[in-house]
């Protein structure tokens, strides 16, 4: 026989037999002593035994296609496989091969394709393997926010601490439970992507950590999850503020004054943010919706009168600008404009002060209005009031006394002049206009005093 025709046949025999061999390898059992096999493993416990099982199982589906029971076992070895990991990391692994067999088996039973067989039980399954979502994203979620609870309180004792070895403690103790924290909300994220609640947590991680840009971000991708997004809105305006991003904080207050018309705290933040970004005009319309809400919302009232002051500022430089053009119709207009936002700003520091008279800022406003409308007499009050609050500030003194000189009221200038000499007695200019006083009530004697003083200043 031709040697080459020899080789050929003994090639073919060889395969024929081998062949034969490998099916009588994986020769089809029925299903139920797969699935039998399959469950012995498993319920050892035995990791070790598991690849022969999950061996079992892929047979069964080799032969039988998808398997509903056999579907919801191999889930139930990864289980087993979660609770033996040690780290959020290693769980995560099997975590996602559960979830990949749930929605294997979703997919399968709702199959018209799949033989009913394979079927059988299928709603039971069903049911078990995607409770297993729910039951992980709850352990992950909670876990993570016992965490972050605990890394607050650690923040508490850091800021009530006092000695170097407690507060590294702290600070220690904060970056592990913040770190396992972001771990175990990562995971529940994993599990299930759309529950906002995880992204929200993480958010609160990176806030307790003073890392704004990471809370705002992954608070924006918890908002993204709900349909209402009202309770995350002052959130993210605030991580905004904390970033010095008054402009982006503007439409998240604007969102929740929209939908909570009666949030004056956040009304009056939302004016806050206009001011900042130089946008007056919207300010002082938020300031009038407020004492809508709350006629007397004190910050709102003074906010209303700086911004009168404002626009008596704006009218004042126009006015020096072209302070040679007497006459002019344009300086008749910004004088006009001028007294009228006086008049206004007037109108709102005198309700402030009315409604907060032991402010000091208050009285401060009320009476420097006071002054430049002429009206000395109600500004003498103001820096009276100004007195009693801050009895140490030679400034006011003088102030109060210059309103005095100016209702001729000299008796009582000098009074005030004199309190403050005897706070600092370095201004010169008013040891002069005491000297000038003294001598307008003929004091010779305080005339004197004042005179020698000067002399040794000269």
């Amino acid at each position: 026989m031709n040697r080459r025709i020899l080789i050929l046949l003994t090639a073919v025999l060889t395969l024929c037999i081998a062949l034969q061999s490998q099916a009588q390898k994986v020769r089809k059992l029925p299903a139920g002593a797969y699935l039998k096999s399959a469950k012995i493993e498993i319920i050892s416990g035995d990791t070790a035994r598991y690849a022969g099982a999950i061996a079992m199982l892929d047979t069964l589906m080799i032969h039988y296609g998808p398997h509903a029971e056999g579907l919801y076992w191999l889930s139930q070895i990864q289980v087993d496989f979660v609770e033996k990991s040690s780290t959020p990391q290693q769980k995560s692994v099997h975590i996602m091969k559960i979830l990949s067999y749930a929605d294997s088996l979703r997919r399968m039973c709702a199959d018209p394709a799949v033989d009913n067989k394979n079927k059988k039980d299928c709603d039971k399954w069903v049911s078990i393997v995607d409770s297993l979502k729910v039951k992980y994203w709850g352990e992950f979620y909670n876990r993570g926010v016992e965490q972050l609870n605990a890394a607050k309180e650690m923040q508490k004792e850091k800021e009530g601490a006092t000695d170097s070895v407690t507060i590294a403690f702290a600070e220690k103790g904060m970056k592990a439970n913040s770190d396992s924290a972001i771990e175990n909300l990562m995971v529940a994220i994993s599990v299930n992507p759309s529950d906002f609640r995880s992204y929200v947590a993480i958010g609160n991680v990176y806030d307790g950590q003073g890392k704004y840009e990471e809370a705002l971000e992954w608070t924006k991708k918890g908002s993204e999850k709900v349909s209402d997004r009202s309770p995350l809105l002052i959130p993210l305006a605030m991580y905004n503020i904390n970033l010095d991003r008054y402009y982006d904080a503007i439409p998240y207050f604007r969102e929740f004054v929209a939908k909570n018309t009666g949030e004056v705290g956040t009304m009056y933040n939302l004016s806050i943010c206009y001011s900042r970004c130089e946008q007056y005009d919207s300010a002082m319309s938020v300031y009038r919706q407020i004492l809508t809400q709350d006629s007397t919302h004190v910050e709102a009232i003074s906010r209303m009168g700086e911004y009168f002051i404002r626009g008596a500022k704006t009218a004042s430089d126009s006015i020096s600008t072209h302070s040679g053009e007497e006459g002019n119709a344009k300086m008749t207009a910004w004088k006009t404009d001028r007294d009228r936002a006086y008049d206004s700003s007037a109108f709102w520091f005198s309700k402030s002060f009315e409604l907060k008279h032991d402010d000091a800022t208050t009285a401060s406003q009320y009476a420097l209005i006071q002054a430049l409308r002429g009206k000395f007499e109600e500004a003498a009050v103001g820096y009276k009031r100004l007195c009693e609050l801050q009895s140490k500030d030679a400034n006011n003194w003088i102030y109060l006394g210059d309103c005095y000189t100016q209702l001729k009221k000299f008796k009582d200038a000098v009074g005030a002049y004199e309190q403050a000499e005897a706070i600092d007695d370095s201004n010169i200019g008013m040891l002069e206009h005491m000297l000038d006083i003294y001598h307008e009530l003929r004091d010779a004697a305080n005339a004197d005093r004042m005179t020698a003083k000067l002399a040794k200043r000269k």
